[in-house]
């Protein structure tokens, strides 16, 4: 069977920005503890998740999917080929 590659873009603003803190944010995050002194980042933020999502769809694809290419790694977004 060839390999027939499967690609997912994701919006990169989720990935850049940090949020604040609540149930149900819509993505998969982790938290990140800020200064609680510092105005500049709120002491409770949560950001995307990118290594546990990896580790899922390696995991849930795994006869599927051989190798995982980011597109843009410094950015962590962008353009995802799963093959």
């Amino acid at each position: 069977m060839a390999e027939q590659p499967l690609a997912r873009v994701w919006n990169p603003s989720i990935v850049a920005e940090e949020r604040p803190w609540r149930v149900r944010l819509g993505f998969f995050s982790v938290p990140e503890v800020g200064d609680k002194k510092s105005k500049s980042k709120p002491p409770e933020t949560a950001s995307f998740n990118v290594p546990d999502i990896f580790g899922e769809i390696k995991r849930m694809g795994e006869r599927f999917v051989m190798k995982i290419v980011v597109a843009h790694p410094e950015k962590s977004a962008g353009v995802v080929r799963f093959t």
